[in-house]
């Protein structure tokens, strides 16, 4: 591969232009789709919250359940557009994953009288939160990245 190629690869990667020439309403319902399974295992585990095997571990496995969620995503994305997503196609669409889901929650508090609420102590609080979201959702993505480029290495091609 000569070095224009691997630069034009490069650049590719970081396009946007790819991920929303396909956006389309099969990623936001495959998110919303993901987003219904995660609540449903949340409402499994807080059933089941005062168990002696789950109370150290509560948080860990509903952290550890969102990001394995946010994974299949691309999972999903793959097996109906035939091709990988970039890395900005994956951050986008974990945002999207991820809004899907706050709504997604909000809406199942407002059906069973369960309001949720978002106290923020000002501007500060919230950019601080939002910064966190992104700053988490590129971690994760990089971990992706790695994950990828070994399987590839081994010759599997799963995300």
């Amino acid at each position: 591969m000569s070095a224009k190629e691997q630069d034009e690869l490069f650049d590719a990667s970081f396009s946007a232009r790819t991920f929303l020439r396909a956006l389309s309403f099969r990623e936001f319902f495959t998110s919303a789709s993901l987003c219904l399974l995660l609540l449903a295992f949340y409402e499994l585990l807080h059933y089941y919250s005062n168990e002696d095997w789950l109370e150290d571990n509560y948080f860990t496995i509903k952290w550890c359940l969102a990001y394995f969620l946010m994974s299949l995503t691309h999972v999903f994305y793959r097996k109906e557009h035939q091709r990988q997503n970039n890395f900005i196609g994956r951050n986008l669409h974990d945002y999207i994953s991820i809004v899907t889901f706050i709504a997604m929650q909000y809406l199942y508090g407002a059906i069973i009288g369960n309001q949720y609420k978002l106290t923020f102590d000002g501007i500060g609080t919230v950019i601080v939160w939002l910064l966190l979201v992104i700053i988490s959702v590129i971690v994760f993505e990089v971990v992706i990245s790695i994950v990828r480029h070994i399987f590839s290495l081994v010759g599997w091609q799963v995300l």
